[in-house]
């Protein structure tokens, strides 16, 4: 993990932070239960934001001074915390294919061991898995229906409705004979009118919905993914006086780190989390708006 002067962007503070999820008791496993080991550690939840505190101490060193840890400073590290978390979700379902389809706060917990910040994802009781083309087709039909409610022109618009069909036909379950492809495409059109708004993960949700009467059915566990990421990014938003008070929490945060442990002061190095924002796991591509482009792996130490 590391945290940035908000003015430079040099790091001042890095922290090397492992990603695991609990060990797997194999005596106790079935076809139907999972038991894991327990993780002694904080869940991310808003309701244990104030458990933070020992978290921090315990990376920061027994020098910190408790008292100087303000609530603010644990909203903001909670945030940095749920923003890696979720970054390495994007992450392992583009490389992999596996995600938890129940992605929230409370199903992420961190714990300190052997004095490494290390992000457990647990709860994986809906936890799913997709073939490589159909990461594939996901993270395109993302970037093609962004491109489409973006662009101007007719033809452009022709072209990134065919990529969300062709990319349709990867993903859904059809009868040839029966699916009906012009009328779905012309409803993609519609959905993603020049200029419409909203949450592209939503909008592709609304165009699942479409295919089903058009004889396209699309399996749940993609249907779970774009729930999965619609559920993620409402977790990641910050209230206006947050944003607001960002760069001198931040400051304060730091300078009690300096205060406690200056032997650890981090060299420049790309910030894997900047000032608040969104954090779209795909991209478009500058005139092949077919090509996948997984998201780049963040940098945590």
């Amino acid at each position: 993990m590391a945290i940035p002067d908000p003015t430079t962007g040099q790091i001042l503070v890095r922290l090397p932070v492992n990603y695991k999820v609990p060990n797997v008791s194999g005596e106790h496993a079935t076809s139907r239960t999972l038991s894991m080991d327990k993780v002694n550690g904080v869940t991310l939840s808003e309701k244990d934001q104030g458990k933070l505190r020992d978290i921090l101490i315990q990376l920061f060193g027994s020098a910190v001074d408790s008292s100087l840890i303000t609530d603010d400073h644990l909203k903001i590290f909670r945030f940095y915390l749920k923003n890696l978390a979720f970054q390495h979700w994007a992450y392992c379902y583009s490389q992999t294919g596996f995600f938890n389809a129940d992605m929230h706060d409370g199903n992420v917990m961190v714990a300190v061991e052997n004095g490494q910040l290390c992000i457990y994802f647990i709860d994986l009781g809906n936890a799913q898995r997709v073939s490589r083309d159909t990461v594939k087709a996901t993270y395109t039909i993302l970037g093609a229906m962004e491109a489409l409610r973006d662009a101007q022109d007719e033809s452009q618009r022709e072209q990134y409705a065919d990529i969300v069909i062709n990319n349709l036909q990867v993903m859904g379950s059809y009868k040839p004979e029966k699916a009906n492809w012009a009328k779905l495409k012309q409803d993609v059109k519609a959905l993603m009118a020049s200029g419409s708004s909203g949450p592209i993960e939503k909008k592709v949700i609304d165009l699942f919905n479409l295919a089903y009467p058009c004889h396209v059915k699309i399996p749940k566990e993609i249907v779970a993914l774009f729930r999965a990421k619609l559920l993620i990014d409402t977790q990641r938003d910050l209230t206006t006086a947050d944003k607001a008070a960002w760069d001198r929490v931040i400051t304060s945060l730091v300078n009690i780190y300096q205060s406690a442990a200056p032997s650890m002061m981090g060299a420049a190095v790309p910030s894997p989390v900047p000032a608040p924002s969104t954090y779209p796991p795909y991209h478009c591509g500058a005139g092949q708006p077919n090509i996948y482009v997984p998201p780049p792996m963040p940098v945590y130490a």
